[in-house]
């Protein structure tokens, strides 16, 4: 299975090592970043049903050394088709757990994604980022 990892409300945003991360206060004033995925050569569920627990497990983790900062629970996904074999899914809120995230701004992190489709194939794509504070999260449009 080939993975990656990016971020992105409602598009994928491919992550190039060592680039920014943005991370986002919410509306209920805890702090994310986005995570998106894309992935190909797995076996995906046979509908495009959102609750068909045959979709692959798909898990954020966001860590600054060895200590993780923000992580999202085992999500069920419907990644869709978008070309050349590719499927992928956008706008997970990775939530940060740290109690000041705002004094994460310019620390280096990695943001790593972890995919197992339903026949228990896994893969798993990490990159590196330095998180700058991009304001408010928006809604969707």
């Amino acid at each position: 299975m080939e993975v990656e990892v990016g971020t992105g409300q409602t598009t994928f945003v491919p992550m190039a090592n060592g680039g920014d991360l943005p991370f986002y206060m919410g509306p209920q004033g805890g702090y994310h970043v986005w995570g998106s995925v894309r992935a190909r050569a797995y076996t995906p569920a046979a509908s495009s049903n959102p609750n068909d627990p045959d979709h692959p497990v798909v898990r954020f983790l966001l860590q600054r050394g060895s200590e993780t900062v923000a992580s999202t629970s085992q999500l069920h996904w419907y990644l869709a088709p978008v070309g050349d074999g590719w499927r992928e899914k956008t706008g997970a809120f990775v939530v940060m757990s740290v109690p000041a995230p705002p004094d994460l701004e310019g620390e280096a992190v990695s943001l790593e994604v972890r995919v197992t489709d339903r026949c228990a194939l896994v893969g798993t794509d990490a990159r590196t980022g330095v998180l700058r504070f991009a304001g408010p999260a928006t809604g969707p449009p």
